[in-house]
């Protein structure tokens, strides 16, 4: 199976549907959504499925097991990390997210780009280097 794309919005699944029922055909709703024709038939095939749980052209929910730290809690540690870029790993987890563990801590940062380890890599220049460099 391929890499699967970003998930339609509900409002294109919406449209997809509308425009199938007035007699589109799926190769001409796929070309104008720029879609493959099988996102739309597959769409319009799993329609059925979501108009049953009673949510419209809501998402389903996902397989698997839900994600250890909330919506909230991942801004909190987002704004931290950018405004003290150097805090470690050790101190997010204590200060915004106690239940998860520092593996978390390392995906999240590396999922929003915030990676620890940059500062590592490159320590300070202090003052006695800058001087013998210059010599």
């Amino acid at each position: 199976m391929g890499r699967r794309g970003p998930e339609l919005s509900a409002e294109t699944r919406a449209r997809i549907l509308e425009l199938y029922d007035i007699g589109w055909s799926l190769q001409k709703i796929a070309t104008k959504h720029t879609l493959a024709k099988s996102t739309v038939q597959s769409t319009i095939s799993k329609a059925r499925e979501r108009a049953q749980t009673g949510k419209g052209q809501a998402s389903l929910p996902r397989p698997g097991q839900p994600r250890v730290i909330s919506e909230d809690e991942r801004d909190a540690i987002m704004e931290n990390t950018m405004q003290n870029p150097y805090v470690t790993h050790e101190e997010l987890r204590k200060r915004h997210a106690p239940q998860s563990s520092i593996r978390t801590m390392q995906r999240l940062c590396n999922e929003m780009e915030r990676r620890k380890w940059m500062c590592l890599r490159r320590p300070a220049l202090t003052e006695a280097h800058a001087a013998a460099r210059l010599q």
